[in-house]
């Protein structure tokens, strides 16, 4: 189960079109706010509300680049896991050639289902909480064995290097677990993100109503950009979903090698 935000049950088309709206709306409040100042105070001076939008603009921009900064860097660990993650099982299934019979059959075969459910749950994320609970089971009753082993005097050096792979496989899936289900952007960041945003684009209104023709394109062009790059975000964000999804090319040879060696 991943950690949800209040943005989360959105697609990524309705995340857009809905910051455009926003955004041209409160655009539209301080356009409106602006000229029902100017006819109250009988005034057109427009002040510092320029310096204060430029201002505000420059924070947003900087804002914008330290999240896209995180996501991209959360987004770069869970691939660098996936390919940490298929070497370790790989190595794990390899090294189990050094148990015996019927061990060795029995421990490849729940290796073999391991990789098989990992890269169902990454092409559909509705299987994510069934797959990290089958995986467990497969890392208990693989651990099962390694005890066995041991009760029964079975244990060898290469069967000490078996257990080493099978101890850094899960300790990998923890690894990997955390930056899929909780290492995402925290909901309260979002609100700061829209806050700012939001105040930006009342204070653009706002400069907009102080001249002699209202500058449509330019709080258009702005609303915009402000939206692409904050889907973008959200896009980065979502590791199971999306248009930027992880490769599991690295999974995936593993899942070829393993059906090429088993019988």
């Amino acid at each position: 189960m991943t950690s949800d935000t209040f943005i989360d049950p959105l697609p990524l088309w309705a995340v857009l079109l809905g910051t455009i709206l926003l955004g041209l709306l409160v655009g539209e409040l301080g356009f409106r706010l602006g000229r029902f100042w100017q006819r109250s105070t009988h005034s057109n001076k427009e002040g510092s509300v320029g310096a204060m939008a430029a201002a505000t603009l420059g924070m947003l921009a900087f804002l914008l680049a330290f999240v896209t900064s995180m996501a991209a860097t959360r987004f770069d660990n869970r691939r660098a896991l996936v390919v940490e993650e298929a070497n370790a099982i790989g190595t794990t299934f390899l090294r189990a050639g050094f148990l015996n019979q019927p061990l060795r059959g029995e421990a490849r075969t729940l290796l073999a289902e391991y990789v098989d459910i990992r890269l169902a749950a990454a092409q559909d994320s509705s299987l994510l909480s069934q797959t990290l609970a089958r995986s467990e089971q497969i890392q208990i009753a693989l651990w099962l064995q390694v005890e066995q082993m041991h009760s029964a005097d079975m244990a060898a050096s290469g069967v000490d290097l078996y257990i080493e792979a099978l101890n850094g496989m899960i300790d990998t899936h923890t690894k990997r677990s955390v930056a899929v289900t909780s290492s995402r952007l925290p909901g309260e960041l979002w609100l700061g993100i829209y806050g700012v945003a939001m105040l930006t684009m009342l204070l653009v209104g706002l400069q907009n109503s102080f001249g002699e023709c209202r500058n449509w394109v330019s709080l258009v062009v702005l609303v915009t950009v402000f939206a692409l790059v904050l889907t973008l975000i959200v896009d980065l964000d979502r590791p199971t979903q999306g248009l930027l999804t992880v490769s599991q090319q690295a999974m995936m040879d593993l899942q070829a090698l393993i059906k090429g060696v088993m019988p």
